[in-house]
This record gives structure tokens, C-alpha cells and sequence, in this order.
């Protein structure tokens, strides 16, 4: 099965991001454990494992966007993969593809909302209260956390 040509854009993107793994290692295309990781992160995942209950939960979806020639990659794959990530490179590859979305969308206004979450604080950050902000794409159906 093909790529979808939001997942080509994806791709493209973020081939710009240096493989940080061995080759012999790369048995999972970078991009695709990447994609997984934004997609379960934008639905709410916080951990390796939220990230591998969604792929689970995800997989005609996930498989359909991009193929998964190895399968979908395990938590520990993905927790490995994304230690060794360089974090600006990653931010960089996720600001252009943010772009190329907001292109698609024809700069559609997007619908956000924030709130601050009552009796939460930060206690890392001197007891500060946690703030969440989403974001809605209409034309996309996307919601950004």
C-alpha cells in the first residue's frame, strides 16, 4: 500500500532529521516511528507507553497513513529512538510540517481554548498552576494539545 500525501510531506520533512541510530539498529524507518510518536502524542499520549497503547489501538490507522514494512515498532524501540533524537532538529522538522498543515487548511482560523486546571500546580516549577491550551482544525480535524 502507498503512502497517503500527507504522509509524503511528513516524510519529506522529517528525512531532515539525523538517524541517530547504528545501521544495523534501523530496522524501523526513522520517519515512521517519528509519525507514530506525533500522532499518539497529538491524541494525548505523555509516556512510551500511552504512545504504544494507541499505536495498538491505532494500527488500520497508523498503517494506512504510512506502511510499517518491520511492523510497528515496540515501546522500547520508541523510547530508544527518541533518547537519542536531537531535539531541535525535531522541532524544526515539526514547526515546517505545522506550516505545510496550515497551508493545506487554506490558514483556516483555528479555534483555541485554555484553561487552568484547579488544585494542579507545578510543584517543579515553584508551585505555579498548570495551564492547558488546545487547539481545533476544523478542515483537518485536528486538535493540538
Amino acid at each position: 500500500m502507498g503512502k497517503s500525501p500527507d504522509a509524503v510531506t511528513f516524510v519529506e520533512i522529517f528525512n531532515a532529521i539525523k538517524d541517530p541510530r547504528v545501521a544495523r539498529t534501523g530496522l524501523h524507518p526513522l520517519s515512521s516511528i517519528v509519525m507514530l510518536c506525533l500522532y499518539a502524542v497529538i491524541c494525548g499520549a505523555d509516556t512510551v507507553m500511552a504512545i504504544e497503547r494507541y499505536r495498538h489501538n491505532k494500527i488500520d490507522f497508523l498503517t494506512k497513513l504510512m506502511p510499517f514494512p518491520y511492523g510497528i515498532p515496540s515501546h522500547d524501540t520508541i523510547a530508544r529512538v527518541l533518547a537519542k533524537l536531537d531535539p531541535m532538529g525535531l522541532e524544526s522538522c515539526f514547526a515546517q510540517w505545522m506550516s505545510c498543515v496550515a497551508q493545506l487548511s487554506d490558514h483556516e482560523i483555528v479555534a483555541i481554548d485554555g484553561k487552568t486546571l484547579r488544585r494542579a500546580w507545578d510543584k517543579h516549577q515553584g508551585g505555579e498552576f498548570v495551564h492547558m491550551v488546545r487547539a481545533w482544525m476544523n478542515s483537518n480535524r485536528m486538535v493540538l494539545t
